[in-house]
């Protein structure tokens, strides 16, 4: 009979009375993995610092819903609308579109969407923020040449309409 790798749930508390949890699932002893954990939050300034860096555009977010017109980002919920008509995005898309709404009027630069999305091992590797981008147009039915939300700015990056 195998034997399954222990599953820990961390939950983080912050000052403001959010919460965030998570699951792990470490092929290491239980005590043995909790000791580390222990280490690792006492050395631990910021507790975003334990999230991978595709976890942590969570901080930027300045309020619980983002509205622009007929687009509503229900951040509590993880639920993009617009026209009141539920958008299904999947993680990637729902993450760029959170970062674009945060930093909404300012180009955000293709590598810094590539790190802060998918990691710094994603390094030039444009073609799939291209692609991703292209299908969370799609899927939020803009129009090529007149967009209402997203907009390339030329080969630099991409930016939120304000």
């Amino acid at each position: 009979m195998k034997k399954e790798n222990p599953t820990v749930k961390i939950t983080l508390h912050f000052q403001d009375e959010s919460a965030l949890s998570f699951a792990l699932g470490l092929p290491v002893p239980q005590p043995e993995m909790m000791k580390w954990i222990g280490r690792f939050l006492a050395e631990t300034r910021n507790p975003m610092d334990l999230l991978p860096p595709t976890w942590r555009y969570h901080d930027e977010i300045p309020q619980p819903a983002f509205i622009f017109g007929e687009l509503c980002i229900d951040y509590s919920l993880y639920r993009v609308t617009i026209a009141d008509e539920e958008i299904h995005l999947t993680p990637t898309e729902y993450r760029i579109l959170c970062m674009l709404a945060s930093n909404a009027g300012s180009v955000m630069t293709k590598e810094r969407i590539l790190t802060e999305v998918w990691g710094p091992e994603y390094h030039g590797e444009f073609r799939i923020l291209q692609v991703a981008v292209s299908r969370l147009r799609q899927k939020m039915r803009e129009d090529h040449c007149m967009p209402k939300y997203i907009v390339t700015k030329g080969s630099f990056g991409y930016a939120f309409m304000r």
